[in-house]
């Protein structure tokens, strides 16, 4: 009775159509804001360290780009299974990037730490999958104008922040 109350009024008001854009929106920005997140972490061993205290959240911070490159890979892969290839954004700054990124993947084999080295791939391949994944749609330019005003507002918090600490 009330579950049925509770979803009339949600579909007046509301339709999954609607909300469906700006859903998809903020599980984007929200990706680039974990990746923000994960500046400065510590150590990915440190997420052996269970519990909610500074070392493993740091861990935590640590292996944010793996998590994030495996949700952006996963969201690329059903776009094109969907959608098929768009070759122009392969062909582009992203695609160097990616391309820089792949050589470090196979570089990792043969480092003497490849653990590490693949880590730090993976970390640099984040960026380019997250931004292909943000101007994979109709209205691209809207979404990079809209990330650019992020990234305007985190550095200028950020240097406002560390002003007030200098003072």
């Amino acid at each position: 009775m009330v579950s049925n109350r509770i979803s009339n009024i949600l579909s007046n008001v509301v339709t999954w159509k609607q909300a469906r854009p700006a859903l998809f929106g903020l599980v984007l920005l929200s990706l680039w804001l974990s990746l923000f997140f994960s500046l400065q972490s510590g150590n990915i061993r440190d997420l052996a360290h269970l519990g909610l205290n500074y070392t493993f959240i740091q861990g935590f911070r640590a292996a944010l780009p793996l998590i994030i490159a495996s949700i952006s890979m996963i969201i690329l892969v059903t776009k094109i299974y969907r959608q098929g290839p768009n070759l122009a954004l392969i062909m582009g700054p992203l695609g160097l990037m990616a391309a820089y990124g792949m050589v470090g993947v196979v570089a990792s084999t043969f480092s003497p730490k490849g653990l590490d080295a693949l880590y730090w791939s993976v970390s640099y391949l984040s960026v380019p999958l997250v931004l292909w994944v943000i101007i994979w749609r109709p209205n691209a330019m809207e979404w990079i104008s809209r990330l650019v005003l992020l990234n305007w507002f985190i550095v200028l918090l950020a240097v406002t922040v560390l002003f007030a600490f200098g003072l």
